[in-house]
């Protein structure tokens, strides 16, 4: 019997993707990845792995899953369908009310034994939503198998589960629980294997990364991890993403050492914001002064750092004059990349009651206005670049007559910046390079071998 995952959301999702394809292939059964392509045969199993970060994200998922849906029982579709992921274990009420057709539903906390319930299912029992395993019930000491694409060069590398800081905006501790680090020695091993794989680029994730440790009795935080991490999978790029600032202050002392020594140069901040009273409501544990001070530290300890933030705009409460500080705080910055969205109001967070709720129209103009001004900012350190020697990892022919290689450079993370085009010979996907840049357009980079 063949299973198709379908994976929507964040790089957690990815990885617990590739969880369940590991555990159902070694049940016999066979696993396909991602949407399918017109000419593929219909699978008999359909998981749609869910995010419900965002009002936004949670009306794809619902979406994709009534697609899927409407397809069921048909020639070109699924026998059965499954909804797993955050929408599952946060809002599994909503998924059986919108998409009655769903056979099982699987939470965050049940990838260890979806196999099994899969099996159930087949078998005609049950699964009511009230079965769902209780948040951090599944034990990180257990080293899951992955299946990752055989010829893949780059894979996220987790090093916890869940949250414990409580943002007001944020739903992720009522998804996947609070926070838990992996055993420093599973991380080890999975980076080795990944390595040994051919995986060439390591993303060090986590929901709150620069945390790491803070719950382990060993005592061991990220500034150990990292050059256990380095010797584990010697010559691989490890990026760090997900450092919540306040977590990463508490920790500089020893981590940006670390960082500066065994990681690349690039770090994913997350700030959401630049005013101090925005930040407070948020619940952020970290002012304006505090992060611009913040990022002086590690700007003069991490040579040529790329630093990527997030901002969140029409957080409840948000006025002209909180924006106008934010706009001042993103110049006074100069992030290298910076994400925006607009706040999206969830149910169960602290954030979801607070008034002055601000017009959508408004939103949508200030988040404009803030990319604008991000782009400003950042572009002279762009310019500075070009003529600048640079490392790429090669990802492939990008179909482009003139620029017929495509990669990326340390200062672009998978997925979510630019990439790389290059002129030059072809080149095995994986291989590391250094390359002269000539020029950039949007985020995108333009350089030759």
């Amino acid at each position: 019997m063949n299973i198709r995952i379908v994976t929507l959301g964040c790089a957690k999702n990815r990885v617990d993707s590739e969880q369940l394809a590991a555990l159902l292939a070694d049940e016999g059964f066979e696993v396909w990845h991602g949407e399918p392509e017109p000419d593929d045969p219909p699978a008999q199993i359909v998981i749609v792995n869910t995010c419900g970060f965002i009002a936004e994200a949670q009306l794809e998922a619902l979406q994709t899953l009534e697609h899927y849906a409407r397809l069921k029982g048909t020639d070109h579709g699924p026998q059965r369908l499954v909804a797993a992921g955050c929408l599952s274990q946060g809002y599994a009420g909503l998924i059986q009310s919108k998409v009655p057709q769903v056979d099982l539903l699987i939470g965050t906390s049940d990838v260890a034994r979806a196999p099994q319930l899969i099996r159930e299912m087949l078998e005609g029992k049950a699964r009511p939503a009230r079965l769902i395993a209780a948040l951090g019930s599944h034990s990180l000491d257990e080293q899951l198998p992955r299946m990752i694409d055989h010829n893949a060069i780059q894979a996220y590398l987790r090093l916890s589960e869940g949250c414990s800081n409580r943002c007001a905006y944020c739903v992720i501790p009522n998804l996947r629980g609070a926070f838990r680090s992996r055993p420093a020695e599973l991380i080890e091993d999975e980076a080795h294997a990944l390595a040994q794989a051919g995986v060439v680029e390591l993303t060090l994730i986590g929901q709150d990364s620069a945390a790491y440790g803070m719950d382990l009795e060993a005592g061991v935080d990220l500034a150990d991890l990292l050059p256990r991490l380095a010797r584990a999978a010697p010559g691989c790029w490890l990026r760090l993403m997900y450092a919540h600032p306040a977590s990463l202050l508490e920790r500089a002392q020893r981590l940006l050492p670390a960082l500066a020594e065994h990681a690349l140069s690039y770090i994913d901040l997350p700030l959401q914001h630049g005013s101090d009273e925005i930040l407070a409501a948020m619940g952020r544990r970290i002012n304006a002064e505090q992060s611009l001070d913040l990022i002086q530290r590690l700007r003069a300890a991490i040579p040529g750092l790329t630093l990527r933030t997030t901002m969140i705009i029409g957080f409840p409460g948000e006025t002209d004059r909180h924006f106008e500080e934010l706009l001042t705080f993103v110049q006074q910055a100069r992030f290298d990349l910076l994400g925006a969205f607009s706040y999206s109001p969830m149910s169960g967070t602290r954030a979801f009651d607070l008034p002055g709720r601000v017009p959508d129209e408004l939103v949508q103009a200030r988040l404009a206005e803030l990319l604008a001004v991000a782009e400003e900012a950042a572009e002279p350190a762009r310019i500075e670049r070009v003529g600048s020697q640079v490392e790429v990892l090669i990802e492939g022919p990008s179909g482009l007559e003139d620029y017929p290689l495509i990669g990326r450079s340390q200062s672009q993370a998978p997925e979510v910046d630019g990439v790389t085009y290059l002129r030059g010979a072809a080149l095995e996907p994986g291989t590391l390079v250094l390359a002269k840049l000539e020029g950039f357009s949007g985020s995108d980079d333009f350089g030759c071998l």
